[in-house]
């Protein structure tokens, strides 16, 4: 659940390794509220680039989110 004070964010990302720290970042972060991740093609084609993203998701919830920011 979103802190009320926190920073309402959309992720528009090519699914590439600094486009991962930021969505990990985020994830791990109570002052922002990411509302949404989108994907495009970049550098690696969007197929990629989503499973890129499923991927970071995943890592973060197997996570603790207690670190803050």
């Amino acid at each position: 659940m979103a802190n009320s004070s926190a920073y309402p964010m959309i992720i528009d990302t090519d699914g590439g390794v600094d486009d991962a720290l930021a969505i990990v970042m985020a994830l791990n972060c109570e002052s922002i509220d990411l509302k949404a991740i989108t994907v495009l093609a970049g550098n690696i084609d969007v197929h990629q680039a989503a499973n890129n993203v499923r991927a970071s998701d995943r890592h973060c919830s197997a996570c603790s989110r207690s670190s803050g920011c």
